[in-house]
């Protein structure tokens, strides 16, 4: 399978709490089974707010909104989970954003999301070439 993607990719780190805006702003995070199985049995205070706001729909699971963000969003602009456990225990979504995969089965083509103000700026900034691997 082919495997294409812009040459700016690779570049792109959060910039977490100077960010000025939040990833985690009215945005229903979808959370992975598995990290879903690990938030429900983890221990302590963070457990217990994972727990709080955990909800399935349509046999996905999601973390609820609170007052329009993430209830893990901490008001410095990080994430509780990642603070208290690490960047391994974030759910697959939140791992990944503003990182996308679009499969086209011949091929597979990764970018950036737009609406990360970090990853528009290097998109606008970066020159245009693509890095395409077999």
């Amino acid at each position: 399978m082919e495997l294409r993607y812009p040459s700016y990719y690779d570049t792109f780190s959060c910039i977490a709490d100077r960010c000025p805006d939040s990833c985690c702003h009215e945005w229903e995070v979808q959370v992975d089974a598995d990290s879903a199985a690990q938030y429900r049995c983890l221990e302590g205070p963070l457990g217990d707010a994972l727990r709080a706001h955990l909800y399935d729909e349509e046999g996905e699971t999601y973390l609820r909104n609170v007052a329009g963000r993430c209830p893990m969003w901490r008001m410095d602009g990080l994430c509780r989970i990642q603070a208290e456990r690490g960047h391994e225990a974030l759910c697959t979504v939140c791992q990944q954003f503003p990182r996308l995969r679009h499969d086209y089965g011949d091929f597979l083509e990764l970018g950036l999301e737009l609406s990360c103000p970090e990853a528009a700026r290097i998109i606008l900034e970066s020159p245009m070439s693509w890095v395409e691997k077999e």
